[in-house]
């Protein structure tokens, strides 16, 4: 996953950049469902679950070497944007922890069909990540210009 991620070239707009890596992400997820379950520590019901995942502001550890790799990209990405003004100060992990909730919601209800095509639910994750992005502090219009900006990066 975290070299799916790593593979979205960096631009002079981190906005854009996190959003066309959190396309990346979900599109990673979604083709492989199983191993993403897995990586969270969900698997079958037969299995006891494990945390896949502890993100705090104290650590961040991962149950592997990709998960934990996955993560420090996307707090890395955050701490980008922080860096560059667009939102408050704000510890990039807690920024990190909101985008991954709601990533990691959306990308469980596309595995299960909740939002039919993907382009309906890719409609619901690119507004969820505009709002997350102006609750921060980013203003509306630039924020959804560096979707656009990430949408034609991804596309082309």
């Amino acid at each position: 996953m975290a070299e799916s991620v790593k593979t979205v070239a960096e631009t002079d707009d981190p906005v854009a950049d996190f959003f066309a890596q959190g396309w990346a992400y979900g599109e990673w997820a979604l083709t492989h469902p199983q191993l993403y379950r897995l990586m969270f520590g969900l698997s079958s019901s037969g299995v006891p679950m494990h945390a896949g995942l502890e993100m705090t502001t104290a650590a961040t550890r991962a149950a592997s070497a990709e998960g934990q790799a996955a993560a420090q990209v996307m707090i890395g990405s955050l701490d980008r944007v922080v860096q560059s003004g667009r939102i408050r100060p704000v510890q990039a992990v807690v920024a990190a922890g909101q985008f991954l909730s709601a990533t990691h919601g959306f990308v469980f209800l596309q595995i299960a069909g909740a939002f039919g095509e993907s382009a309906h639910g890719f409609q619901v994750m690119a507004s969820l990540g505009v709002n997350l992005m102006v609750g921060l502090g980013d203003s509306r219009e630039e924020a959804e210009n560096s979707l656009q900006a990430a949408l034609t990066t991804r596309s082309g």
